[in-house]
């Protein structure tokens, strides 16, 4: 999700709630329940900085998998690496 205009702290807050509404929730799929985590990587950039979104994506991602790295269903910010 890109969230333009947001402080990081706004941003780490969207990717909490996301976190917890997916983890709270119970699905349902072909009759059975199920249930769902996400983890998620936080990177905050601002102006020249946000006109690569390869870079931005490839850095976000990086750190999806430190969050899955630390034990999944988590928000990791870029400054946790």
């Amino acid at each position: 999700i890109l969230l333009r205009q947001t402080e990081e702290a706004e941003g780490l807050g969207v990717a909490e709630r996301l976190r917890a509404a997916l983890a709270d929730a119970t699905y349902v799929f072909r009759g059975h329940q199920l249930r769902a985590t996400v983890s998620i990587g936080v990177v905050t950039r601002s102006g020249e900085a946000l006109t690569d979104g390869d870079v931005l994506y490839g850095e976000a991602d990086a750190y999806l998998y430190l969050a899955k790295e630390r034990g999944r269903n988590r928000v990791i910010p870029e400054r946790a690496s």
